[in-house]
């Protein structure tokens, strides 16, 4: 069987957690293929899969990493050509490689697969967006909402409430299925730790994101120098020299590795990082984009549930207390236990697969 998986470009936790149930695929003898663009588009190569470079589909930010609604509403014509130039591009693939099933993470093929029928799921972990009185949030939602009238299957990678790590992830109708959240790596059962404390500080996202992250970081790099008793590994999106107790990297090949061994974990609220750090168990500071509202309701929801601890980026200053804090809250490491169990009983990338034997042999 032939599996087509087109993931959106922004970032690469699409592509990340589609690789989940790709490499169960592949695994078995399957053929997959991927399609995505920008920086995802190598790291799907770099994982052993074709990959189709499509259109980049793209917003304008400011400096502080936030959205630029006003520009980017003033070149919308522009980026509606790209759309249009995308979904074209899709059915081109389509019809070349001639898949049994579609996957659309959070992208655009199940459009162009409705067109010449070919049976699709879309794969998303957002259902409704939140709007209080913000356009663009309220442009997504409806647009979203068209997506179950395009495809045969929505799959929703959350566990189902009142255990959602996105609380708006509320499914009704008989199309769509929790499948859980999709973990890529395993945790490991035991880790061994060095003699200090670690901190993991991953500083990810499109465009200015991570570059004013890492501004924010260094302001307060002298705190980290003063914390003799931890180890800070940092992924920086650019080459910074290492200090004493702090090592700036701009690559790591497994992530996982420092995930695992780390005592705490600092990064953007972003899902598909948020769902592998409650995998894992891992204490978190969860400093959302600006403006991000996705990330936001996560980082909000999660710290109400004491299962991580959200910071704004214009309060950065607090982080090092925040992580001498953490290490000692033992009442978030039960609650953290006790979710990370509830991840492991669902396993989101063997839903999918069921889900897409289903759809292929009904």
């Amino acid at each position: 069987m032939k599996i087509y998986i087109s993931c959106n470009g922004l970032g690469l936790g699409h592509v990340g957690r589609s690789l989940a149930f790709a490499n169960m695929l592949k695994k078995r003898g399957d053929e997959v293929i991927f399609a995505s663009w920008g920086p995802a588009v190598d790291f799907a190569k770099k994982e052993g899969y074709k990959c189709y470079r499509l259109p980049n589909i793209d917003w304008y930010d400011r400096e502080d990493g936030s959205l630029d609604f006003a520009k980017t509403i003033l070149y919308s014509p522009a980026i509606i050509a790209k759309l249009l130039k995308l979904i074209s591009k899709e059915k081109q693939i389509i019809l070349k490689e001639k898949p049994s099933v579609i996957v659309s993470d959070n992208n655009f093929a199940h459009i162009a697969a409705k067109k010449i029928n070919v049976l699709s799921i879309f794969l998303t972990h957002q259902i409704t967006f939140r709007q209080a009185g913000k356009i663009f949030d309220k442009i997504l939602c409806m647009l979203h909402k068209s997506n179950f009238s395009r495809v045969d299957k929505m799959c929703i990678n959350d566990l189902e409430p009142p255990n959602s790590i996105y609380p708006l992830s509320v499914l009704k109708g008989k199309r769509g299925v929790y499948v859980g959240p999709l973990i890529r790596n395993e945790p490991p059962k035991q880790v061994r730790k060095g003699k200090k404390k670690l901190c993991f500080i991953l500083i990810s996202g499109p465009k200015q994101s991570p570059y004013a992250f890492e501004k924010e970081i260094l302001k307060i790099e002298g705190e980290f120098l003063k914390m003799k008793e931890w180890d800070f590994i940092i992924k920086a999106p650019s080459k910074i020299p290492g200090k004493s107790n702090i090592k700036y990297v701009q690559w790591l090949d497994d992530i996982y590795k420092y995930l695992s061994k780390c005592d705490v974990f600092v990064s953007r609220s972003g899902y598909s990082t948020v769902c592998d750090v409650l995998a894992y168990a891992k204490k978190s500071i969860l400093i959302p984009q600006i403006n991000q509202s996705e990330q936001e309701i996560i980082a909000e929801h999660l710290n109400k549930k004491h299962l991580a601890v959200a910071l704004e980026q214009k309060k950065m200053k607090n982080l090092p207390g925040l992580i001498r804090q953490l290490r000692k809250d033992r009442q978030m490491e039960k609650n953290l236990e006790t979710f990370s169990e509830l991840i492991k009983k669902d396993s989101g990338a063997q839903n999918i697969v069921k889900v897409i034997d289903c759809l292929a042999h009904r």
